[in-house]
């Protein structure tokens, strides 16, 4: 099975910046894609784990997410300042209205059902378009969210633990440091450089 090699390149930081400005924050289905967007890009968070996340697993107060990954294999997910201020945006307003059947789930479409893959691929797909970037997936927003705690000087072994892998091979698939930003923590960090 070949790999869309694609999905290794990394989200410019400026095009991070376009497409989490992208969704109308004026309209009800503008505020949850934002809300959406933010989280993942804040979380790490697999688009599965993210779209079956119950409000039993938000913990908005301290700041995180209890997240069962693959395997079922749980987890504590940070989340951002931005991101809880978004979250909490959606679900006192246009989640409210939306959940007459009251499900469970966090994010749910403008209908009252939960929100799918095939749904958030294409609200992804209309915000890529509208602000002119080339398609980008959820997997990819998983790796800008790597990427940049890598650039930070987070170590491999954290951001494998964010992201839920259990091993440090495959959290490396995710490394995309340029040579400047390893040599700028190399010199911060190295006792003698």
């Amino acid at each position: 099975m070949r790999r869309d090699k694609r999905a290794k390149i990394p989200v410019p930081h400026s095009d991070m910046g376009l497409l989490l400005g992208a969704p109308d924050l004026a309209t009800p289905i503008g505020v949850r894609d934002a809300a959406i967007l933010q989280t993942l890009f804040a979380t790490g968070l697999r688009i599965t784990e993210l779209l079956t996340l119950q409000i039993s697993q938000v913990f908005l107060d301290e700041g995180y997410f209890f997240v069962r990954g693959k395997g079922g294999h749980e987890r504590i997910a940070p989340v951002s300042r931005l991101a809880i201020e978004l979250l909490r945006a959606y679900l006192s307003g246009p989640r409210v209205l939306w959940n007459t059947n009251h499900l469970p789930y966090v994010f749910l479409s403008s209908r009252g059902l939960p929100f799918g893959r095939v749904g958030f691929y294409y609200r992804l797909l209309h915000y890529t378009k509208q602000v002119g970037l080339t398609p980008i997936s959820a997997h990819r927003l998983r790796h800008a969210f790597a990427t940049g705690l890598l650039e930070n000087g987070a170590s491999l072994r954290t951001v494998s633990t964010l992201l839920g892998h259990r091993h440090l091979q495959t959290t490396q698939i995710y490394c995309h440091v340029p040579d400047e930003t390893v040599k700028r923590i190399y010199l911060k960090t190295h006792p003698r450089a």
